[in-house]
């Protein structure tokens, strides 16, 4: 597992896939930051905090504001990275958290 590491999801809801936003130093961890992504169609989308991101063709939206602590273990799934576009979500937690 990487920094930017994409991986599928069984959700109820609308989340796709989680993307891997822990950095390298602490991937050992039980558990590890995730962002959802979800549809392009998300609703309420906030520019600023919810970049949108194409992985294999296909655009998500990355909700930045649901980041949330899981289990490494339910991460078995990759299906790609976003690391080439790393700076979009770097960007948007240093605006959730910091506020610029």
């Amino acid at each position: 597992m990487k920094q930017f590491d994409v991986f599928a999801v069984d959700d109820v809801g609308e989340v796709v896939a989680v993307v891997v936003m822990a950095g390298t130093y602490y991937l050992d961890l039980p558990n590890v930051l995730v962002v959802p992504l979800y549809p392009i169609n998300f609703p309420g989308r906030v520019t600023q905090i919810n970049p949108v991101l194409e992985l294999g063709g296909t655009q998500y939206v990355a909700v930045v504001d649901e980041a949330v602590a899981i289990p490494t273990g339910l991460l078995t799934r990759r299906i790609g990275s976003l690391a080439d576009q790393y700076t979009l979500l770097t960007n948007a937690l240093d605006r959730l958290v910091a506020g610029y």
